[in-house]
């Protein structure tokens, strides 16, 4: 949101065949019809089977797009594409959300220094901030009948034509599922992509910029990169150079690196990583000030306290095609059911992992 004007404003108005000079904000579906640069870090993707497929077979491809990934494609990859259609927005920004967002950043970076767990409520208000403009529509809702059996009786009677389910939770209190109007929801989803645009625009600059000058990009998550770490000097050097904007610090729209290694006295980076899939990774690390060693690790949907004993073997086991099984319930045996609303004790929850 740094980056940002602030929220686009205005009524979508629309527009055929090419994208209005005076559209501050944009919506458009183009047919690309070339693509110059192959990037090893693809800008764009489509669906496939349910999962996202970045790639840069993208040209005689239709597609919808935004403003910022526009220019983006067009700048990055140099890709050329015909305007066939969208909405645009030319009322100016409201800049209200940038202010307030920098107001609780910097009050975050107090209270993360004076070790206050406050700083954990405003990260997730921040997060929150830009979650909330994204949220699907909500289809079903959840009303308690209390009273005992004559009112849970009745009250299925006088709504049984919209009933979706009923679930009884005790003699005197029931809980009903019914449909929820799509007319009551509202979204404005248009500036929650216009952060999500912003926020993958500032990867992309470092991304491509990175290999441009031949500085290797091992992984890529939302919002950061595995690098080679004699390559990022020349990387900070080159993006002031093309951006006039330093790249490495902790204010908003910069890069540090993010490892945590208890008892080190230099500068960390990891010595050895294996990457499994999507937020599935080790990295063995060290410093170069004194000898440190401990390991960062990361497994979507598995706790790190499941791995962490014998980790190593653990990911190369994984990384060679051996699927393993862990039992969540070691951590947490407490089972909620959001139906009845009852707690309970579960011996067993297993998950099973492989990437092949």
């Amino acid at each position: 949101m740094s980056e940002l004007p602030g929220y686009v404003r205005g009524r979508a108005e629309l527009f055929k065949d090419s994208i209005p000079s005076d559209a501050d904000y944009y919506v458009a579906r183009v047919r690309f019809e070339s693509i110059d640069i192959k990037r090893h870090f693809p800008l764009l993707s489509f669906h496939v089977d349910g999962s996202r497929n970045f790639t840069n077979d993208i040209v005689g491809r239709t597609m919808i797009v935004c403003k910022q990934a526009l220019e983006d494609i067009e700048c990055f990859q140099q890709a050329k594409y015909t305007v066939i259609e969208g909405v645009y927005r030319n009322e100016g920004f409201n800049g209200q959300i940038t202010k307030t967002i920098r107001k609780m950043f910097d009050a975050r970076l107090k209270y993360k220094a004076e070790g206050n767990p406050l700083q954990n409520v405003l990260k997730l208000m921040m997060n929150s901030s830009y979650g909330k403009l994204l949220m699907k529509p909500i289809v079903k809702k959840k009303v308690f009948v209390s009273g005992g059996q004559h009112k849970i009786e009745e009250y299925t009677r006088n709504n049984i034509h919209k009933m979706i389910a009923r679930t009884p939770i005790s003699d005197k209190l029931a809980l009903f599922e019914e449909p929820k109007a799509l007319t009551d929801h509202f979204s404005p989803i248009h500036l929650g992509i216009q952060i999500l645009d912003s926020s993958k625009h500032i990867m992309n600059r470092v991304m491509c910029l990175a290999e441009d000058i031949n500085a290797n990009i091992s992984y890529q998550d939302t919002d950061s990169m595995h690098i080679d770490y004699d390559a990022v000097p020349h990387l900070a050097d080159a993006y002031k150079s093309a951006y006039d904007k330093e790249l490495i610090g902790k204010d908003m729209g910069q890069f540090h690196v993010d490892f945590d290694l208890h008892g080190s006295a230099g500068n960390i980076y990891a010595k050895e990583s294996i990457f499994l899939g999507k937020k599935s990774y080790l990295d063995v690390l060290d410093c170069d000030g004194n000898d440190a060693p401990g390991l960062h690790i990361r497994m979507k949907g598995i706790p790190s306290k499941l791995i962490e004993e014998d980790a190593y073997n653990t990911y190369l086991d994984l990384y060679n095609g051996e699927s393993m099984s862990f039992d969540l319930s070691e951590l947490c045996s407490i089972n909620i059911n959001s139906k009845t609303q009852t707690v309970s004790k579960r011996s067993n929850f297993t998950r099973r992992v492989s990437f092949m």
